[in-house]
């Protein structure tokens, strides 16, 4: 029994070695599960802030590519706006065709141009009523003649500024706008 009770005290001592062992070990476990956790935490808050500077990112590139776009845009649109405002007026474009057309029409002729009319007095006078708040004919045939007159020259400077062919039919439209406008009745009246 002796043997049995130093048996038993060295089972004790040795019950509270391991106990203490055990103890240390967790006491580490919670220290290491807290720093895991601490560590969780700073990855977490380090992961948020990572997608949302991603985002950031991301939104800068787009409005920057949107920038751009627009600031491609807008060099374009001036460099046509330009070509567009060196190109010959409407009027002028009907006066210099008008001319022309009175001096076909009388081409050949001999003693019928008793009162010859004068193509700059006549676009003057058509410019001055245009301008009105008059409707009807021709005043409406003129503004959409006008308006396509001014669509034409722009789709030509588009071309040219986009570095595109423009073909001679293209070149041509702008003029028979002008001439189908000028053989419309309500016109031929002012200067046939």
């Amino acid at each position: 029994s002796k043997e049995k009770k130093k048996e038993l005290e060295t089972a004790k001592a040795e019950l509270e070695k391991l106990n203490v062992a055990w103890r240390e070990h967790q006491a580490e476990i919670t220290r290491l599960n807290t720093e895991l956790e601490a560590a969780n935490e700073a990855h977490r808050e380090t992961t948020i802030a990572l997608n949302a500077n991603r985002a950031n990112q991301t939104l800068l590139e787009r409005e920057i590519t949107g920038l751009d776009q627009t600031a491609t845009e807008m060099k374009r649109e001036q460099a046509i706006q330009e070509h567009e405002s060196k190109q010959a007026d409407f009027w002028d474009v009907v006066e210099a065709r008008m001319a022309l057309l009175i001096d076909e029409l009388n081409s050949g002729l001999t003693g019928f141009d008793d009162d010859p009319k004068d193509a700059k007095e006549i676009v003057a006078q058509l410019k001055e009523n245009e301008g009105g708040v008059n409707f009807g004919e021709p005043w409406i045939t003129i503004r959409q003649h006008r308006q396509f007159y001014q669509q034409s020259i722009r789709k030509i400077c588009e071309k040219r500024v986009d570095g595109k062919a423009i073909s001679p039919d293209e070149k041509q439209a702008r003029i028979n706008l002008i001439d189908r406008m000028l053989r419309e009745q309500a016109l031929v009246v002012y200067w046939s």
